[in-house]
């Protein structure tokens, strides 16, 4: 491999692991653990829930309006959105048991 395909790769690496989030939240007795990354981004990005459940979850804006409904399944999770920058409030649960995360769109 040339050097420079070898820091490329190297940073790309970093840059995955260092701005990855990874939360654990507590719901109904079973430990929510999941990652959002990147946070925050431009509307596109990605959420690993690694625990074996399957989540229902809520996307809203800042002024309460509801962005996007989601599935969280186990494994690696998609998302692009379309909204204005700021900070945005995503809801998984259900019921009583609601944990909210902070997902920053530049």
């Amino acid at each position: 491999m040339s050097t420079s395909f070898k820091f490329a790769f190297f940073f790309s690496l970093f840059f995955a692991i260092t701005s990855t989030n990874q939360v654990a939240a507590q719901t109904d007795g079973n430990e929510l653990e999941l990652n959002i990354f990147p946070n925050p981004n431009r509307g596109n990005f990605y959420i690993t829930v690694v625990n074996d459940d399957n989540y229902s979850s809520e996307l809203y804006s800042m002024d309460g309006r509801l962005v996007k409904a989601m599935e969280l399944k186990n494994g690696f999770n998609y998302y692009a959105v379309q909204v204005t920058t700021g900070i945005n409030l995503l809801k998984i649960g259900e019921g009583e048991s609601i944990e909210e995360f902070k997902i920053v769109i530049k």
